[in-house]
Parts: C-alpha cells; structure tokens; sequence
C-alpha cells in the first residue's frame, strides 16, 4: 500500500527524506495552529499534508475512491487529508453551513 518510499527512505532518496521533513513540519505547523486557534492554518496545513502525500505515493497508490473522497470534501469547501493509509478521510469544515451541503454530496455518492 505504500509503493516504494520506504525502500526509497532507506536507500537515502533525497525527495523522500525532504517529504518526510515537510509532514514532520506540518505537524509542528498543526500543533502550533492548535494552540493559536487558528482553524484556518490548520486546515491549509492538512490540505498541503495530503497533497505532498498525493505527489510522493503518486495516484495509482492513493487510488481513485479517496481521491474521489477528497474532491467531494474539497468541492464543498473543506479541508481534508487521510488520517493513516487511506479508505477514509479527516475534514474540518469552518462554516456549519457548509456541513448540509458536504453531507449530500457524500450520501449522493453512497
């Protein structure tokens, strides 16, 4: 499920050993929000989580169900990521408003 990078970590590749740098960072950048209430940031920070992931595993690996997942929470204006190795994810949406209409657009989907 995790395509070569840990093989690649280990053989020393650069790009994955800075990926790996970049999500420790975010989640510094997370607790920090946390702290600083700032929801915002936070979200921005799990969006960019998930897109560095997308770029190291590539598509075939994250696999088109949760990308799909993704685009439907993205579309109705949340911020998401994968809270481990896939088949659901995580949201935050800042606006209760929004929550009726992310609720539809999953239940339209099954």
């Amino acid at each position: 499920i995790h395509n070569d990078v840990k093989e690649r970590y280990n053989a020393g590749d650069e790009e994955v050993i800075q990926a790996m740098r970049e999500f420790a960072g975010k989640v510094d950048g997370a607790k920090a929000a946390l702290i600083e209430r700032d929801y915002a940031k936070l979200g921005e920070l799990m969006n960019s989580n998930f897109d560095l992931r997308r770029e190291l595993y590539g598509d075939p690996v994250i696999g088109k169900e949760n990308l799909e997942m993704i685009d439907i929470a993205r579309n109705a204006g949340a911020y998401c990521k994968f809270p481990g190795s896939g088949g659901c994810i995580v949201g935050l949406v800042l606006n209760p408003s929004q929550l009726q209409d992310l609720r539809e657009q999953f239940q339209g989907r099954g």
